[in-house]
Parts: C-alpha cells; structure tokens; sequence
C-alpha cells in the first residue's frame, strides 16, 4: 500500500501549518493501486489548504487521558484534525485524522504506553482508510516494529476517537453566570450528558478565588481559563486562585448516559 510509505511525509508537509510537530517515520511498501494514489493526492491537497481554514481548538478528559485537538475547518465541516494525548503515568501518543465531505477517510496514530507488567513501552502504529461510505478498506498496523494483522476492535477504536474529537471541537453555547445584587455565589441545575456537556461562563478578576461545586457522581467538571487552558477536571469540588481575569468557562458532563446535577458557584 503506497499510502504505507508517502502518507507520513503528507503529515510533516502539515506539522508545519500545525506548529512544527514530530515526524513520523516512513516505511516502504508495495506498488500502488490507483485508489490509492487518489488518496494521497486528495490528503496533499488537504494539506495544503490547511492555511485558508479555520481552526478551533478542543480538549478532552477520560480518567487519567487528555486529548488536546486541532482542527481546521472549512464551511463549519471538519477537514483535518490533529490530536495529542497524554496518558498520564501510562504513556502518550498522537492521531490524525482527515476528512472529506465531513466523512472520515484516512487516519493514522501512534502511541507508546507503559507495559502493564512494568518492563518497558510498547509503540504501537496504526493507519486506516475509509471509503466515503466510513468502511475501513485497507490499514497497517505495527506492535514494537512488527505487522500484525488490523482487527474489528482497532477500527472501532478509531471511531470512538473520531467522536471524541468531534464533540471536543463542537461549538459549545455557553450560559452566562449572573449573581443577584450583593451576592458572590450562584445555585444552578441541569442535565448533562457525554462531553461536551452543559457549559457556564462566568466573568472574573485577576486574584479572585473560585469554588465549584458538582454533585451527584457521575457529574463531572471541567474550569477553563481565558485562554482555554483546562485548569482542572475532576468531580465533586474544586478550589483555586485564578491568576488571569476575564472569561473563565465551567464545563459539567457525565461519564454516563445522563445525570441531573446540582452546580454551586462561588467567586471571591
């Protein structure tokens, strides 16, 4: 599969447009159907459009995974996304993913995580290629250097992350906290589901301490800056001096389907 050998210099032509990431490496393969051929061109063109698109930026949280993505849009439908993730303790990795008509076409990623018998790392590599219909049609996958066969459950995966970094670049609307007259602290309640969630904005000081309260589990939370830079995601409470003012935006989302929460806010 010639995408096996080209489609990673494709990326490093658009690490540059995403701020000059690391390459992944090259390897050969056999002779190239047309379709694939297609392919390459049609991720070529991709990148170099990259500069006339918009770009959102988006975060994630699973547990002890973050997933921070960058995504270029054109026509509000997504065209190439780029996501880093950091695994905690257990490893990180990165993924691309590009898009055609709004419908996923090509994605590649690696990641290295922690033995679970504490003996070192496994790298594992994988690309996959869809039909404009989401079929996986073709793919390569490496464990350590070595192929091994692409399985039902890695292009699933794939789609599960596909998800994800939809919903994480997804405009959120956001509703506006206002204190009644003399009062620092608001009372809230909704219902939220997976992320994005429920978001809150809510207009702050340098210096300022704010408190969050979330209840019940399987509610979450997420505080972010200004700047967007998540602070903290966690459940049940939260406290901390902001350092900038401004906007700052809580975010609440369940790890289940849906749960009714309860969303206490203080700002001193």
């Amino acid at each position: 599969m010639r995408a096996r050998r080209l489609v990673p210099v494709l990326l490093l032509l658009g690490l540059a447009a995403c701020g000059g990431r690391e390459e992944m490496p090259a390897s050969s393969g056999p002779p190239v159907p047309d379709d694939e051929i297609a392919l390459e061109r049609r991720l070529a063109s991709i990148h170099a459009d990259l500069p006339n698109l918009e770009q959102r930026r988006g975060e994630w949280t699973r547990g002890d995974a973050t997933g921070r993505v960058q995504g270029y849009f054109r026509d509000d439908e997504l065209v190439f996304a780029d996501e880093t993730l950091d695994l905690g303790d257990y490893g990180s990795g990165r993924r691309v993913y590009y898009f055609d008509g709004n419908h996923l076409i090509y994605a590649q990623a690696r990641e290295e995580r922690v033995r679970m018998d504490g003996s070192g790392r496994t790298e594992t590599g994988l690309e996959i290629r869809f039909t404009p219909r989401g079929t996986a049609i073709g793919g390569r996958k490496t464990v350590d250097g070595d192929s091994v066969d692409v399985t039902p459950e890695d292009v699933q995966q794939v789609r599960y992350a596909e998800e994800r970094i939809r919903a994480a670049l997804a405009p959120l609307e956001a509703q506006r906290v206002r204190f009644a007259r003399g009062s620092w602290s608001a009372l809230l309640t909704g219902t939220a589901g997976h992320e994005p969630g429920k978001a809150y904005v809510v207009d702050t000081r340098p210096g300022q301490t704010l408190r969050v309260t979330v209840e019940p589990d399987p509610a979450r939370f997420a505080v972010l800056n200004e700047a967007g830079i998540t602070l903290v995601d966690t459940t049940g409470f939260w406290i901390g001096e902001l350092a900038g003012g401004g906007d700052h935006v809580i975010r609440i989302y369940s790890t289940a389907d849906s749960v009714a929460y309860t969303f206490r806010l203080e700002l001193r």
